[in-house]
């Protein structure tokens, strides 16, 4: 059978019912609800596809044989807003005679099982699963509809309890046997309950669905009393398989998965598992039948970790017989940079591993503490995304999370998808709330489709509307400062940020305004660009008399993230700017050349320092071996990108991931035109440092790869680049730093000074 069972041009018809189990099974409801429906094909089958949506997570056999190889089936949205279904090719899994469809229902996020201070068990949507299907066959000699409705059959199974935070229990003693096969004795079975709907209109998925896309060895089992440890070497998202041999029936099987292990050697939980009410955070229980062999992996949750503790085990466990499964959104890898300096490439390599284990259904935080969507992660990181994988489709269908979850006046939460009040018990101010203008612009960036602007324009306005009204005299001082910076003896081991919170939210107030004057602009609502621009010229008059000596440059706050956040937003120009950047190379050198900042500054200050032509000091404090920095985490063995400077809290964050931006931009060199987007021109502009005398980067766009590659030997640059057809690109030679120069073009590159 084939592995990719998704196809798009799928339909549910009218015909198609929602359906439940008739009951939430008394005693039993915790148990995943199992549905079934036989039916008979008298021809040979030509063609056939089912399209279907089964909440929270649904799991498909036809004829006893799982239907492809996506995990945790089925999307996370607002449900009671928008629901997508997915529609799989399952003519080889068809035959002449009879036939049965046989599918399994988690809870997901639709039916938390487990209060967690996000309150997302009291979401707006909870409600019994169901599911609905509708399945198209063309034989030789007619059409067939099979449709869920009132004739299907409904019971229980293996697995008892399911939960995404905590995990599945599965007690294979209880699976019924070939359920979802022919010949099955279904008497014992209800019949299912016609229901209404989940709420949400119904729609194909067009985005990416999530996959196992490799297996992970462990590097060590360590048998402590009568458990075992396990170490994968690197943190990732998923589960593991496990092969049992001649367990006896009724052995509980606990897999328990962690990121960390105490300083006793045993395995931590405790800084990722304080916000749900349970103590089976992240467990996985597996019940064995007795049968000679059983092989297992859960289906309805997933895990952060690079350890796991394997409790109930009476044989000797070894890599024979565990895997690691590593899952995420399976959209391709486009991009990839590698340079001579490897401290970087471990870098590059945590970042990219951060971004894969956080988007698993929605980009998340974290893959084990919090599963949430928060806003402000992916303000920094979504070029990084672009610039890597092929997940454009993934980011839409976030943004339209974020619009399904935005209140009618405008407001944006700090997390979506969302059905509950917890967003709104606080502001994270517009650091975060941008999202909503700031994603849309950076996919029109890198794609040049103009449609992305109009299709969210209504949205941004509202939330621009909702933002200037909690202003005072154009000043924000609400939201989130400059989250997690580092925490240092000196004021008390506290993660305390320099920049004020009304710097950094009024400067990202300002650049609101900025894009939407270059949106509506391109949209051609002529009637908005003037509003749009003498609100900018408003909020940055009133930035600089708030916050800007203008006579020797001093910034309020007096740190890293407030100069560069000025220069990052050009909220100062000329003269003044040059005042400005001196003061942010003196923070630079005050700190030894480490970053001090949070995720705001971390991104803006690199980025600025190539910019004003520092890309040495961009280098250090990037490359830095010591606390704190990026360099710091790679030399105390990090294998993803932390939450905190210090590891104090989740090691696998992508919210400080834009440093795999300033790899491509600056140390490869490419960078898109705001005035041609979609790489229609682009700008080459390598960097070289010392400490770096090779570099190479290829990045995916619509019109084809974009390639460079340089290496410098002495007084030497060679560089060796190639642009698409239909592209025009310019390479700028760092003429201060060498005196030859070896170039191989391919393309319509211009070389400029």
């Amino acid at each position: 059978m084939t592995d990719n069972s998704v196809i798009y041009g799928g339909i549910i018809g009218n015909n198609a019912k929602w359906i439940q189990a008739t009951n939430i099974f008394g005693d039993f409801k915790t148990y995943a609800p199992y549905f079934r429906k036989s039916f008979i094909i008298s021809n040979k089958v030509k063609k056939a596809q089912i399209s279907i949506c089964g909440v929270g997570h649904y799991l498909l056999f036809i004829n006893g044989v799982r239907v492809g190889n996506e995990v945790l089936n089925q999307p996370f949205t607002v449900y009671d807003k928008k629901l997508y279904y997915t529609t799989h090719d399952i003519t080889e899994y068809l035959k002449s005679g009879e036939n049965v469809v046989g599918v399994i229902l988690g809870n997901g996020m639709y039916r938390p099982q487990q209060p967690n201070v996000w309150n997302h068990h009291n979401s707006t949507w909870i409600d019994t699963n169901k599911l609905i299907a509708d399945i198209r066959i063309a034989t030789e000699n007619d059409e067939i509809n099979v449709v869920s409705d009132k004739t299907w059959k409904t019971s229980t199974g293996a697995f008892i309890f399911n939960d995404l935070y905590c995990g599945d229990v599965y007690d294979n003693r209880l699976d019924p046997q070939g359920w979802s096969s022919e010949g099955f004795d279904d008497s014992s079975w209800m019949n299912v309950a016609v229901t209404r709907g989940v709420g949400g209109k119904l729609q194909e998925m067009k985005h990416h669905p999530v996959r196992v896309t490799k297996n992970v060895e462990a590097i060590s089992i360590m048998k402590i009393n009568e458990n075992y440890l396990v170490d994968f070497g690197e943190i990732f998202s998923g589960w593991v398989q496990i092969k049992l041999k001649n367990m006896n029936k009724g052995t509980e099987i606990t897999l328990k998965y962690g990121e960390v292990l105490s300083k006793d050697g045993e395995l931590d939980t405790h800084h990722i598992s304080q916000y749900v009410e349970s103590s089976e955070f992240q467990t996985d229980k597996y019940i064995c039948s007795g049968d000679e062999v059983e092989e297992w992996e859960p289906t309805f949750t997933y895990h952060g970790f690079r350890y796991m503790l394997v409790k109930g085990y009476t044989g000797e466990l070894s890599k024979d017989n565990i895997v690691g499964r590593l899952i995420h959104a399976a959209f391709e890898k486009t991009g990839e940079f590698s340079c001579s300096n490897e401290r970087l490439n471990r870098i590059s390599l945590c970042a990219k591993n951060s971004s894969l284990a956080n988007f698993v259904l929605i980009p998340t935080d974290c893959p084990h503490r919090e599963k949430n969507g928060w806003t402000g992660d992916v303000v920094i990181s979504a070029e990084q995304f672009l610039l890597n994988y092929n997940c454009v489709s993934d980011l839409i269908k976030w943004l339209d999370d974020i619009c399904d979850s935005q209140r009618p006046n405008g407001q944006i939460p700090g997390i979506a998808p969302i059905g509950c009040n917890w967003a709104w018990g606080w502001s994270c101010g517009p650091a975060w709330d941008s999202i909503i203008i700031e994603l849309p612009w950076m996919i029109y960036m890198y794609t040049g489709d103009v449609s992305i602007l109009s299709e969210y324009y209504d949205n941004m306005q509202r939330y621009f509307d909702s933002l200037q009204k909690t202003t005072i005299d154009y000043i924000v001082n609400l939201g989130l400062d400059d989250w997690c910076p580092p925490r240092y003896p000196e004021n008390g081991g506290l993660a305390t940020s320099k920049c004020p919170v009304a710097l950094s939210s009024t400067a990202i107030f300002y650049d609101c305004a900025v894009k939407l004057t270059k949106i509506s602009t391109i949209l051609n609502d002529f009637s908005s660009v003037d509003k749009y621009k003498n609100t900018s010229e408003k909020i940055k008059a009133k930035f600089i008399a708030e916050f800007i000596n203008i006579e020797n440059g001093y910034v309020a706050g007096n740190c890293q993230t407030s100069y560069a956040l000025v220069l990052y937003y050009k909220l100062i120009e000329g003269g003044m700017a040059e005042k400005v950047f001196a003061h942010l190379v003196d923070e630079v050198e005050k700190t030894d050349r480490h970053i001090d900042c949070g995720i705001f500054g971390a991104k803006a200050v690199p980025r600025m320092l190539c910019e004003y032509d520092r890309p040495d000091l961009a280098y250090a404090i990037v490359n830095n071996l010591t606390y704190p920095g990026w360099g710091y985490w790679v030399e105390q063995g990090a294998t993803t990108l932390y939450e905190t400077w210090s590891g104090d809290a989740s090691l696998c964050h992508h919210m400080f991931a834009d440093v795999e931006a300033y790899f491509y931009r600056y140390v490869a060199g490419i960078r898109y035109n705001e005035n041609d987007p979609g790489f229609q021109k682009v700008l080459l502009q390598p960097m070289p440092v010392f400490g770096i005398n090779y570099a190479k980067a290829k990045i995916a766009t619509r019109k084809g790869d974009i390639i460079i590659e340089w290496e410098s030997i002495e007084d030497q640059l060679t560089i060796k680049a190639e642009i698409p057809d239909g592209c025009t690109g310019e390479l700028a030679l760092p003429r201060n730093s060498f005196n030859n120069f070896v170039t191989n073009l391919t393309g319509n590159i211009k070389i400029i000074n």
